[in-house]
């Protein structure tokens, strides 16, 4: 009677636990849900973060140009560096870091052989030149101004598109023209302007 009585108890408690473990797996795969959510939001408000102040950088950027256009660049926190020197981007390169965000005019078997060619003649005022390897003359060639780009990024999808051969995201091409052509002076304690374009693979080639 008492092996019985013993069975009995082992079967039910067995019984017992195997309602209650599907439950239990319920409640921890939505605990790693609610997590991995958690997380997201968390990424996505630092990425917000990181944008508000290239931003705030973008338009201590577009102070500077203001002021050495007047001749008060002395007195700005930038200098605008090399005005007419022009730097050499692989479309890769851009395209990789978000420069470029479609190309719906060029083949793909020949995105690899173009390159692109940015200058700026005076602060806030900036020209982008399309090429193919081998030809010299340029296939477009598009001027920018700052003012107009720091209108255009207020968009929900910002964009430039260069007569449907290239589509440039507005906002990584401010932080691009930021830190190609303006430097925090040494003495204002002004960090980079972007970290985001800080990689060697960013860093266009001086022509």
């Amino acid at each position: 009677g008492g092996h019985s009585h013993s069975s009995s108890h082992a079967k039910h408690l067995y019984e017992e636990l195997k309602m209650k473990f599907p439950d239990r797996q319920s409640v921890l795969q939505k605990c790693l849900l609610e997590l991995k959510s958690l997380r997201s939001i968390h990424e996505t408000m630092l990425e917000h973060n990181g944008f508000l102040k290239d931003q705030l950088e973008t338009y201590k950027e577009y102070l500077g140009a203001v002021r050495a256009k007047v001749g008060e660049v002395g007195n700005s926190a930038y200098i605008f560096k090399k005005p007419r020197a022009t730097y050499r981007y692989s479309h890769s390169d851009l395209e990789k870091n978000g420069v470029i965000l479609e190309t719906p005019g060029i083949p793909a078997r020949r995105r690899m052989s173009m390159f692109y060619v940015i200058s700026s003649s005076e602060p806030g005022i900036y020209s982008i030149t399309l090429h193919h390897k081998g030809s010299q003359k340029a296939l477009y060639e598009k001027t920018m101004h700052l003012e107009d780009l720091l209108e255009l990024q207020h968009l929900q999808d910002p964009v430039i598109n260069m007569e449907e051969l290239v589509v440039l995201n507005v906002r990584r091409t401010l932080l691009l023209l930021n830190k190609t052509f303006m430097k925090p002076r040494r003495d204002s304690g002004s960090r980079p302007i972007s970290r985001r374009f800080s990689a060697p693979t960013i860093m266009g080639q001086k022509t």
